[in-house]
């Protein structure tokens, strides 16, 4: 017996111009952007024709696609793109346009997972993260699976592991910092600056080392990135001891 239940047009339209958008020619996107602004309520924000072409653009990037190829098909991708493009805009200077999409985000039906990747994202760290869990795989070679199951970890933990450094920290401070976390056995410990707050990252980094804080208990990872003209740093202190899915799991 058949339903009688309707689709949900807003679900549709969102998957379409946020999941497979790069599959979706201008026409009918143009088309379902049409539909969906004259929709009552709306899953999602609405890009622009120019938005739509930029989250197309990001989806090329190669970090991005690497960690696809490692974590396959998931709702999280479209998620990381939208966060992603929010810090471009911030790289740009148009925080207008940022307070709408946010506003749109945080009033629509999106859970707590897909707002915490957005959020992150938007910050420009979470590309260097993809970068951790793409050489995690390759190291510990691990499966998909696992894959997924460290992002969530990083995903749940975010707010006890990271550590953001700005310029004008205390050195000292975050130290100590980092001392608590590993006296709190925590699972990992995430350092991230950006532009002038790397120098003092850095000189942190090179401390610890020197303190021999970690030793034996955790592995530093560390990576700088340059995207959008602005260098991103991060440093994810892991455990030696840490559990890890099968490349069957």
């Amino acid at each position: 017996m058949m339903s009688d239940d309707k689709p949900n047009l807003n679900e549709v339209i969102a998957r379409a111009s946020l999941i497979k958008l790069e599959e979706v020619s201008k026409p009918v996107l143009d088309n379902i952007r049409d539909i969906w602004l004259k929709a009552k309520t709306r899953s999602g924000f609405t890009p622009t024709p120019e938005e739509a072409e930029r989250l197309k653009r990001i989806s090329q990037n190669i970090t991005y696609r690497s960690f696809k190829s490692c974590i396959g098909s998931t709702p999280y991708l479209r998620f990381i793109k939208v966060g992603l493009m929010l810090y471009e805009l911030m790289t740009e200077g148009n925080l207008d346009r940022i307070k709408e999409i946010k506003d749109e985000i945080y009033n629509s039906k999106y859970n707590t997972t897909a707002l915490k990747i957005i959020h992150i994202a938007s910050t420009g760290v979470l590309l260097n993260a993809l970068e951790y869990l793409i050489n995690l795989r390759d190291e510990r070679q691990l499966s998909k699976y696992a894959v997924s199951l460290e992002f969530e970890k990083i995903l749940g933990l975010w707010n006890s592991i990271a550590i953001p450094v700005q310029k004008d920290d205390d050195e000292k401070k975050i130290i100590e910092l980092i001392k608590s976390k590993v006296m709190e056995n925590s699972p990992l410990i995430v350092l991230y600056a950006s532009q002038s707050a790397i120098r003092v990252a850095h000189s942190v980094i090179v401390e610890v080392n020197k303190q021999n804080l970690c030793q034996n208990r955790y592995f530093p990872w560390s990576k700088n990135l340059i995207y959008k003209s602005l260098e991103q740093y991060i440093c994810i202190f892991y455990k030696t001891d840490g559990e890890w899915e099968t490349p069957f799991g």
